[in-house]
Formats: structure tokens, sequence, C-alpha cells
């Protein structure tokens, strides 16, 4: 008996979108490794599709950087060394950058009172609770890309999450992430100073990437991050 698919698959317009969201989620999740070669014909049977539509989505995972074509011998899952992790985690800060300044222009009534919310629970949090802290720190970082009210900003920041999630999981001893306050964060995007929101995000943000791209290039010098 076949596998239930989610609903938001469902959902998708044609087969090669669909196929795209269920591979990211194989990548996501660890059930394809990075360095893996992937099987089109396994993926079509496991999802109930052509390989047509495989073929398709595997272009363009490999033009948002998630896999790699090697001619003559097929399409792997993408591994990434310290340097290129750098290189996306710098875009990342960017990007967050960025998306709390709109956010400070753009967000509704409803939306400054959501985010507020969401950082009250998450300074609720108990301190030994980090997975807990984890979800809710992906949540508050979505949210603020989502009140940007900017798509292309969402769909390029999506891609920089599921790398930095797939490394998370890789290299998680290297990957600490404690609660701490997200506040002062949540009420300048609420008072609507895009430059001082600006400011603190970046603020927030490159200090924690240079300590963990320091940790990682300890661990893995040049070698890629399997």
């Amino acid at each position: 008996m076949s596998k239930k698919k989610p609903d938001n698959l469902m959902a998708l317009e044609s087969a090669p979108e669909r196929a795209r969201e269920a591979i990211r989620e194989m990548i996501n999740s660890g059930e394809i490794e990075p360095g893996q070669r992937i099987d089109q014909r396994d993926l079509a049977k496991k999802l109930e599709l052509t390989t047509v539509p495989i073929r398709e989505a595997l272009c363009w995972l490999e033009a948002e950087g998630l896999v790699k074509r090697v001619p003559g011998c097929g399409v792997f899952c993408k591994t990434y060394t310290v340097d290129e992790i750098q290189e996306l985690l710098e875009v990342r800060g960017a990007l967050e950058a960025l998306a709390a300044g709109l956010a400070a222009e753009n967000c509704s009534t409803r939306q400054k009172n959501e985010l507020l919310a969401l950082v009250d629970r998450m300074n609720a949090v108990p301190k030994d609770d980090q997975e807990k802290f984890l979800k809710m720190h992906v949540d508050f970082h979505r949210s603020i890309v989502e009140m940007s009210d900017n798509e292309s900003l969402m769909n390029i920041w999506g891609f920089t999450h599921i790398t930095e999630q797939v490394l998370v999981r890789l290299a998680s001893h290297l990957w600490p992430s404690q609660p701490h306050d997200h506040t002062d964060i949540a009420n300048i995007i609420a008072g609507g100073d895009r430059a001082e929101a600006e400011r603190v995000m970046r603020e927030h943000i490159m200090p924690t990437y240079e300590e963990r791209l320091r940790l990682l290039r300890d661990e893995y010098g040049t070698e890629p991050i399997l």
C-alpha cells in the first residue's frame, strides 16, 4: 500500500512541482544524503510519477544549488565546503537584514501582534529544551521574511534555509543554538523603523555565523562537509 502524500504536495499545480518539493524534503530530512547519487527511476516509483517530471525537478534543484549533475555519472545531492557555507551564510545574513527592514515598513498590526506573541512563547521555552526552541526560532525568522511581503526574497531565503537545516543535521555538535532573547528585534520591527530593524538583525545574526564558521573550519578544513 502506498503512503498518502502530504496535502501541500497534492495541492501544487504540476507533477514537476510536486517532485521538486518532495525531493527538497528528502534532502532536508536526510533521506537523501549529501554526496548520494540520486536514482531517478527509484524516485519516480516512490513518488508515483514518471521520470520526466523527476528530471525537470532535478534541473530546478540544480539551479538552486541543492543537487549537482556529473557528466557520465548522474545527479548527486550537493556537498558543501566551509568556504561555500560561508558564502551562503553571508547571503542569508543580508537577506535576513533586508527582510527585517521590509517587515518594519510593510507588516500589518495583526502580523506585529503575532510576532510579539511568538517571542513571548520563545522566551517561555525552558533553557534545556533546545529542540522546541529551534523550531520556534525557525518560525520567528520565517515570519519576518513573510512579513517583508517580497516573494523573491522568500524564495531565495527558503533555499538558504534548507541548506542550513542540512548542515545542522550533519554537524549538530558544531551548530548549537541555546534559547536567547529576540524581544528587541520584534519590538523594533513592530515600531516600523526600517534602518534600525536592518541594523539589529544584522548584529543578531553575523556574530553567531562567524563563530559557527570558525568551528566548522577547525573541524573540516577545506574538505567537503558530509
